[in-house]
């Protein structure tokens, strides 16, 4: 008797099938539970995996971080990174446009000035204005170029810092020692990214937060160490024997 296919339903993002009571889609990574509003944009959307944000809102695009428990309540203490992570990533796309206009610019400026500058040769009155531009696009180009690379540098630190403030959540809710399978099982990520939160908890709690009893698993029992002996002093019969054999070995005596 053949046994019954495992009951599924259509993933909401990419519409592949997705066994029952599956946390997540294996195609496109979409959590497949109620996932609440996003933080930014309070939309009723779920997430997906992203390859810079590591997950993203179905609506507006914005990092987010997934719960798949329900019953993990948020501090909310991640929503001020996640906001400033959103507003980098805007800041540094907006400055990324700078930097193609001024190219393209700068090209269409370039471009005309050499042309120029070979049937007229250098003079500064003919010259001044494809100077003056060449100059203009040339600067807002390298000032966009700088200042996208530094809006972009701001995005992992307050990433990690979102990720540790709700991988905090989860530490201090959890009724029992926290293994790295708990935490990735809450928060939709990976074993091994689950175990750098970890790390990155104990080190948090180490340089002055709050103290994390739950962040391990369980220590292994303390293995025995031998005792001292209890006599420190040897009984006239071991003198004795010492004795006779110190003057048994000429060695020995001479010690």
């Amino acid at each position: 008797m053949m046994s019954a296919p495992a009951a599924s339903h259509t993933c909401r993002v990419c519409a592949a099938s997705v066994p029952e009571g599956a946390p997540k889609c294996e195609r496109c990574g979409a959590a497949q539970v109620d996932l609440g509003p996003c933080p930014l944009c309070n939309g009723q959307g779920g997430s997906s995996q992203h390859p810079e944000l590591r997950f993203a809102c179905d609506l507006c695009g914005g990092p987010r971080i997934p719960r798949l428990d329900p019953r993990m309540k948020s501090s909310g203490r991640e929503v001020p990174l996640l906001r400033k992570v959103d507003a980098a990533r805007k800041a540094r796309a907006a400055y990324r446009g700078l930097v193609a206009a001024s190219g393209v610019a700068l090209a269409l400026t370039v471009i005309p000035f050499a042309v120029l500058l070979a049937v007229v040769g250098f003079k500064v009155l003919l010259l001044l204005p494809g100077l003056l531009f060449t100059g203009l696009f040339a600067g807002m180009l390298a000032f966009g170029l700088g200042r996208a690379r530094s809006r972009g540098n701001e995005i992992a630190p307050a990433l990690d810092g979102a990720w540790l403030a709700a991988a905090t959540d989860v530490a201090r809710q959890s009724p029992g020692p926290l293994t790295a399978a708990d935490l990735g099982k809450n928060l939709g990520i990976e074993e091994a990214q689950a175990e750098e939160l970890l790390a990155l908890l104990d080190v948090d709690s180490a340089v002055g937060g709050a103290p994390m009893p739950r962040l391990r698993v369980a220590p292994l029992p303390a293995v025995a160490q031998p005792q001292p002996s209890s006599t420190m002093v040897a009984t006239p019969a071991e003198a004795e024997a010492l004795a006779d054999e110190a003057s048994a070995d000429p060695l020995r005596k001479k010690l």
